[in-house]
């Protein structure tokens, strides 16, 4: 059964077309705390499986979809292989704009990494001046539009895909032992590792999920 959360927002985001990037690309090391979203300009697209019925509020739900995964092309035994995509299931977190459309997906770990970074900011009064005032589903919806954004200013697929990744524990775990890393100076809600207790981002309204927004000020 899917479960489901949701909050009133004004917040109003573009409507865009589902789909995820590789997982793992031929050099990549990085993994996908979300699921790589390429928007449509020309007409609002529905996706029967992932969007739901309007409700008026952002909304945020954990259940189980299919995706695709598309060959790399350099995989192809030869240039006139179709590449056809590779459909699998998977558990993902959802997340609706005010007219029930999916703007994208987020693993559920990731999910939960957010869930109690913005509760932390929110008992540390991180909150009180923001404005107009967070709610966790309609500030879920400004991540993944703003992703979508920075990633729609690319054309290399490399660089688009990399908006939708994160460096795994393991490589993280390698910096703070032996390069005695302690905070992390560029990222984001969405690739922002917990256990650096410090971190900073570009945009102010990241202080919602507890980052710190002066890279330069330490």
């Amino acid at each position: 059964m899917d479960t489901h959360h949701s909050y009133p927002t004004s917040r109003k985001s573009t409507n865009a077309l589902l789909t995820r990037a590789p997982q793992n690309p031929k050099g990549q090391i990085r993994t996908n705390p979300t699921m790589s979203i390429f928007g449509t300009k020309l007409a609002l697209t529905s996706n029967p499986q992932a969007d739901i019925t309007t409700t008026g509020h952002c909304e945020y739900r954990i259940t189980t979809v299919d995706l695709m995964k598309y060959q790399e092309k350099d995989t192809l035994s030869s240039p006139d292989d179709t590449m056809l995509p590779e459909v699998y299931t998977d558990t993902v977190a959802c997340i609706y704009n005010v007219n029930g459309k999916c703007q994208g997906m987020l693993t559920p770990k990731r999910l939960n990494i957010l869930r109690k970074a913005f509760d932390r900011a929110n008992h540390s009064g991180l909150h009180n001046h923001v404005q107009p005032p967070p709610s966790f589903a309609s500030e879920l919806v400004g991540l993944i539009a703003r992703k979508d954004i920075s990633a729609s200013k690319h054309t290399n697929k490399k660089i688009k895909d990399s908006f939708a990744r994160i460096l795994p524990f393991h490589i993280i775990a390698a910096f703070q032992k032996w390069a005695l890393v302690t905070k992390e100076k560029v990222a984001s809600p969405l690739d922002h590792d917990p256990k650096f207790p410090h971190y900073w981002s570009e945009h102010p309204r990241d202080k919602v999920f507890g980052a710190n927004t002066n890279a330069f000020s330490s």
